[in-house]
């Protein structure tokens, strides 16, 4: 399938090797040493002669063959012999090839066919790819603080989104998306030049309601811890294709940033960062439209994250330089954003309550004006029960358009028998001894007016 030495498909978990994640190993219970040692070069498997073996994992075997009529070169992925008694494991490498063989899109390896050898072991006949896995690519970068640049980080992202919306279209969930399973080969007809594809179905769900998938953990956790998702380090039995969104948000932030986003000396450690803790920031210089889909990407509850669907729409906008179609969510989850429009209007309300009673409170003792006569005469004199209202005397005032208030100019001076009405019109003189009567002044009117122009 492949030139290197290793095989994406077989391997186990870069980020942390121990009992509990790896799968089965070179001694896998119930198996011999001969029989997981076994060596299919120079046999064939219908028209495919074995030339040479490329890769060795815990799940099996894969052999670079050629077409014996055409010369055609493929891949054969076989199975370890000890672990095709089991029946999960051999069911698990059977829905591989069901898969990957039931979605057609040029991001996936190609199955041309599936069955048993002489001795009844199970292959996968494949298309055979020449080229590197994205891991081998970016570690020798980030080893020397370095990165891809920015847009082949986008495009990376963006054709692997791709793939696996096409994959999410029929149901099937990846499970394990990273770095070590994403193959990049040359492709003349990509603008790049270069096509990633997605490897690896081993433990990929169906919509069948088939749990059955390579473990590439042994506990209900399944997956690479570090770029698992919230749900999948909680053992959700309820995955949805929003695992695989997050998965590659982690991918994309390892691009951007040179590390994934969390990083741990365990795998309990990394697995309650995914859960509990927020993503640090991206470096400054990734742009806000990106930052902004990453964070959408990451977000804790899966029904927060965009479609796959929705993350190739979005990359193709920021690689094309137009305007977003879609608001993503930034930092903050919408499910915990809800609060935070009728928050601000009780604040403001709150705020506004608290205004009005400072000012009813604190204006009138600040003033030093005189009282106004008419109101020092009320006070001298007896009379009628005021009208309910504060009780100390409205502060002196520039009237509104359509009230006149009296004051201590010269025009009150001059006329002492008079008094101004509320409605700007001049009263009779008051009978003598009796304090003038005024109309009421609206409490909100005379306080606004005594604000200070």
């Amino acid at each position: 399938m492949m030139a290197p030495t290793s095989s994406p498909e077989l391997d186990g978990p870069r980020p942390l090797s121990s009992p509990e994640l790896d799968g089965p190993g070179p001694m896998a219970p119930g198996g011999s040493d001969a029989s997981q040692k076994r060596n299919l070069v120079g046999t064939q498997i219908g028209q495919y002669r074995i030339r040479r073996r490329i890769g060795q994992g815990g799940m099996g075997t894969v052999y670079e063959a050629v077409h014996v009529q055409i010369g055609q070169r493929a891949a054969v992925k076989v199975l370890n012999p000890n672990l095709a008694g089991r029946e999960s494991y051999a069911r698990r490498f059977i829905d591989e090839a069901r898969i990957v063989g039931r979605v057609g899109h040029p991001g996936l390896i190609k199955v041309f066919d599936f069955g048993k050898t002489a001795d009844r072991d199970l292959y996968i006949l494949m298309e055979f790819l020449e080229g590197e896995e994205l891991w081998d690519r970016i570690k020798p970068l980030h080893s020397q603080g370095e990165k891809l640049p920015l847009r082949d980080s986008l495009r990376i992202a963006r054709q692997v989104a791709s793939a696996l919306a096409a994959v999410h279209a029929q149901n099937i969930i990846h499970r394990d998306l990273k770095p070590e399973n994403v193959f990049l080969v040359r492709d003349p007809d990509s603008p790049s030049g270069e096509r990633a594809k997605v490897l690896d179905f081993g433990i990929a769900k169906l919509s069948e309601g088939e749990t059955g998938g390579r473990r590439t953990t042994t506990g209900t956790a399944l997956g690479t811890p570090t770029y698992m998702s919230p749900e999948q380090c909680e053992g959700s039995p309820d995955l949805t294709d929003r695992a695989d969104v997050y998965a590659l948000g982690v991918m994309l932030y390892e691009l951007l940033a040179g590390k994934p986003p969390f990083e741990g000396n365990s795998m309990g450690a990394i697995m309650r960062m995914h859960i509990v803790v927020p993503p640090p920031p991206l470096p400054p210089e990734v742009p806000r439209e990106v930052r902004a889909l990453v964070e959408s990407m990451l977000q804790k509850l899966a029904g927060d994250r965009p479609a796959m669907s929705a993350v190739v729409v979005r990359l193709d906008e920021i690689l094309s330089g137009t305007p977003s179609s879609t608001a993503l969510p930034v930092l903050t989850p919408p499910s915990k954003r809800r609060w935070l429009v009728p928050a601000v209007a009780a604040l403001a309300a709150l705020l506004g309550l608290g205004l009005l009673a400072w000012l009813a409170t604190s204006r009138p003792a600040a003033t030093a004006h005189p009282d106004p006569a008419g109101s020092a005469a009320a006070r001298r004199q007896p009379g009628p029960a005021p009208a309910p209202g504060p009780s100390a005397p409205l502060p002196p005032t520039a009237a509104p358009a359509d009230t006149a208030q009296p004051g201590p100019g010269p025009s009150a001076a001059a006329d002492p028998g008079k008094a101004a009405s509320p409605a700007g019109k001049t009263s009779s003189p008051a009978e003598p001894g009796k304090a003038a009567k005024k109309k009421p002044v609206s409490k909100l009117r005379g306080r606004w007016g005594a604000l200070p122009k």
